[in-house]
């Protein structure tokens, strides 16, 4: 690898359309998140602009592709792979078949110089802690943020999933199936998007909040549930939908996308009959983990934490420019209190 030492490496912007092209064509291996029918979604779910960072070594060769997510907000310039707030659970860089540490770390410097040439703020996820890539983030000014979610092995047989259970979901699970709740699949239309958006709305109104996710990027979702990349299920009493939920698939993994119920649904505990049908349909059609989709709301962290599973971190590299970071606490007091709406 003494060759290594003097490789150059070239980082450069290329569109969306440049992505699909040299995804398809240099990668076998990748998550849901750096897949077209993803980024396409929170593209026109979220209306941001989805770019990407192409990087070559001297000789021209790729060594690395990354999906870059851009907001404008005011003066400022926002890009994150992915950026929060765009239910992305996981981007970054993708390596081809490139796993030498010294490398990569070079490719990660040569990409972030070319966005804080371009942004006020930059984000980085990663699916894994990136501890070989640490020094380089630390190095180049960026902060961690940790946060946590559970994973569930759902490659357990159904009696062996059932017990790992605490017993307030058992309980919940019981109560739902004596109520006479059924749970099916559902084929969503723009009906059920907005049967089911008018029930998430609720839910947050109830707690004085505005639903935080835009309806139009549940529309766009009816796309992954065509190609089998997301399962919907509907829980109902009679013929009246109660509560309703959507899962991701990402390879072998279901994740927990979002979920709502009214108040019968609450009261029958739906949300937890739910969870144990989703978790069936994991486990049958081969996925292995069930991923509860982060923690951080106590209310709801307890109920996701009564299916059992082990809790995880998960790494956000972040970098403010100076300005950036004076004003964004200002901007932050503003929304919350409702003066400026992004």
């Amino acid at each position: 690898s003494g060759n290594h030492k003097i490789m150059k490496i070239i980082s450069k912007w290329a569109s969306f359309d440049e992505y699909v092209g040299t995804l398809s064509k240099n990668f076998n291996k990748y998550s849901l998140f750096h897949q077209p029918i993803w980024l396409n979604a929170v593209k026109k779910g979220f209306n941001v602009d989805i770019k990407s960072i192409l990087t070559f070594s001297d000789q021209d060769n790729l060594v690395a592709l990354t999906p870059i997510m851009v907001k404008k907000k005011g003066p400022f310039c926002l890009m994150g792979s992915p950026l929060r707030g765009m239910y992305t659970e996981h981007a970054g860089i993708l390596f081809k078949d490139s796993s030498e540490k010294e490398l990569q770390s070079k490719i990660l410097k040569s990409q972030l110089n070319l966005l804080k040439n371009n942004a006020d703020y930059i984000e980085f996820g990663f699916n894994v802690n990136f501890d070989d890539l640490r020094e380089q983030f630390i190095f180049m000014n960026f902060k961690e943020i940790i946060s946590k979610s559970s994973e569930i092995d759902i490659s357990l047989e159904k009696d062996q999933l059932w017990d790992s259970y605490s017993s307030r979901a058992r309980n919940m699970i019981r109560k739902s199936e004596k109520n006479n709740v059924s749970i099916a699949i559902t084929a969503p239309d723009r009906n059920w998007i907005n049967n089911y958006y008018q029930m998430l709305s609720d839910t947050f109104s109830r707690q004085g909040k505005k639903c935080p996710h835009p309806k139009n990027f549940f529309l766009e979702l009816i796309e992954l549930h065509d190609s089998k990349k997301a399962l919907f299920l509907t829980a109902k009493l009679d013929s009246e939908m109660i509560s309703a939920a959507i899962f991701l698939i990402n390879q072998n993994k279901m994740i927990y996308l979002s979920g709502t119920a009214n108040k019968k649904g609450m009261s029958l505990a739906a949300t937890s009959a739910i969870q144990w049908h989703a978790m069936q349909y994991g486990h049958k059609n081969g996925h292995v983990i069930f991923d509860m989709g982060g923690l951080g709301i106590p209310s709801i962290d307890k109920f996701k934490l009564s299916f059992g599973g082990e809790v995880y971190n998960k790494s956000r590299w972040v970098y403010q420019n100076r300005l950036f970071s004076i004003v964004e606490p200002m901007a932050r007091w503003a929304i919350d209190r409702g003066f400026i709406r992004f």
